[in-house]
């Protein structure tokens, strides 16, 4: 019997109602509910570790903070790292001359220590291995799948809904937050060019000026002194011009039983992001029955099939023409509906856990 430990960490901090607490949460219970007959897998804490184990799982990875250990804790490693965010748009994330140095110290780590990566796209898969220099067959894709099981819900509930945020009738839906890369400020254009109302989920949105948490280092320093503004504040202070609009509804973080009734109540979704490592919302729209409109980039593309409606992620004009036609046409609607339902049955955590542990017992044999 071979010993497993998936570290929780993101279980036990602000990452906790995040992607990477909610990855981190699905993935220990489907993985520990698969009951391998040759693994003992456990969860927990690997700062507390007092026996020894044949693989740790870290199921996240941060560019900027360290994340793993200076040394191997066990005989092999995992570690998931979901996307390179940062690194594909460095006019948009600028390193400071800290960041660089962390940004190198944890790739070093990474590579050290990983003797496989988990990541969740094909497109991800890419970039770790052209940015980090890390050989392709150590990386290995496993797709999520959504987070939580999509209801129908009575009248009566949706009116509660509806009374409390002061909902519309009919409205396209964002759900996540509102970093630059999620292109939320073409979406809020093209939503106002299409004369319908949109709804945000997300804590960000809602407390946009407490998401404004940026490090003072010499570069920002450097930026004061010559009046200039770091490229993430530029974009947080467009979007609260955007977000005057009356038509714009922010909601905030919603319970697992409100965002289940804003599903029900959603005419479509929309995904307009520049890049995604996977954009699960996608997923969990084509779950509840809301058709989609995404960008075209490849991780959507990848994830969606032809399951969604594209459009070019910096086409204000053709993204609000495609959600006027969604929002008039039945037929269309019902189209992508019956796609999405198709598409998202590919997509599981169970077939996720499988596909985990065949990766713990490939690194495990050798």
């Amino acid at each position: 019997m071979q010993n497993i430990l998936i570290d929780d960490l993101p279980l036990h901090s602000g990452h906790s109602v995040r992607g990477m607490g909610m990855y981190t949460k699905n993935l220990i219970s489907s993985v520990l509910s698969s009951n391998h007959p040759a693994l003992q897998i456990q969860s927990g804490n690997t700062e507390k570790l007092t026996q020894p184990v044949d693989l740790i799982h870290y199921p996240y990875f941060n560019l900027f903070e360290t994340t793993l250990p200076n040394s191997k804790l066990a005989d092999k490693v995992v570690v998931t790292v979901p996307d390179l965010i940062p690194l594909l748009f460095p006019k948009l994330y600028p390193l400071g001359i800290r960041g660089k140095m962390k940004l190198a110290k944890n790739i070093k780590l990474l590579k050290e220590q990983a003797d496989a990566i988990i990541t969740i796209s094909e497109t991800s898969k890419k970039d770790i291995s052209r940015l980090c220099n890390i050989n392709q067959d150590k990386i290995f894709v496993t797709y999520l799948a959504p987070n939580f099981v999509f209801e129908k819900i009575s009248e009566t509930k949706a009116s509660k809904l509806i009374d409390k945020y002061n909902l519309p009738d009919k409205f396209v839906l964002y759900v996540g937050d509102v970093n630059v890369n999620k292109n939320i400020d073409t979406l809020l254009r093209a939503s106002k060019k299409a004369n319908v109302d949109i709804v945000l989920v997300g804590k960000q949105a809602h407390e946009l000026d407490d998401s404004i948490k940026l490090s003072k280092g010499p570069r920002d320093m450097l930026r004061q002194l010559l009046g200039k503004k770091h490229p993430e504040v530029e974009h947080f202070n467009r979007l609260k011009k955007l977000f005057e609009n009356k038509r714009v509804h922010r909601v905030g973080f919603l319970s697992n039983e409100e965002l289940n009734a804003v599903w029900n109540l959603a005419t479509v979704y929309v995904q307009p992001s520049l890049y995604e490592g996977f954009g699960l919302p996608v997923l969990e729209a084509m779950q509840a029955g809301v058709p989609v409109i995404a960008s075209k980039t490849q991780a959507l593309v990848e994830v969606a099939g032809d399951a969604a409606i594209f459009f070019k992620p910096k086409d204000t004009d053709n993204l609000a023409l495609k959600i006027k036609k969604m929002f008039t046409s039945k037929k269309l609607r019902k189209t992508y509906i019956n796609k999405g339902k198709k598409r998202v049955e590919r997509f599981s955590w169970e077939k996720q856990a499988k596909e985990v542990i065949d990766v713990y017992k490939h690194i495990l044999s050798g």
